[in-house]
């Protein structure tokens, strides 16, 4: 019961140490973000033109016609379960094939 305590403070520890390397991460690249946010482009770069510049949209109309975001971490279960049985059935059918040739072969040559 003790080993399990201290392997239980040792992940924790190990979690607390995840998020404070986080907590820096986020804290470099927010002030990333806003150095560039807070200078301007330079117009007279021909990279920072807009060649085609498109009209503002209100945040009602943007919301209405862009498609809502899924969360990349969401997970397709249905998908998954498909491709796990279409690949046992892969296998199932590789298996019994090799094996028929097996079994074929075998009588060929030992059978009389």
């Amino acid at each position: 019961m003790r080993h399990r305590l201290e392997e239980l403070y040792a992940q924790k520890r190990l979690l607390q140490n995840h998020l404070d390397w986080l907590d820096s991460e986020i804290a470099r690249e927010s002030s990333h973000q806003s150095q560039l946010l807070s200078s301007p482009p330079d117009p007279s770069n021909p990279k920072n033109r807009d060649l085609n510049p498109l009209p503002e949209k209100s945040p009602a109309e943007a919301g209405a016609t862009e498609p809502i975001a899924q969360d990349p971490l969401e997970i397709d279960h249905r998908a998954i379960r498909q491709e796990v049985r279409r690949g046992c059935l892969i296998y199932l059918a590789v298996f019994g094939g090799l094996s028929l040739i097996l079994f074929a072969l075998a009588y060929v040559l030992y059978g009389s």
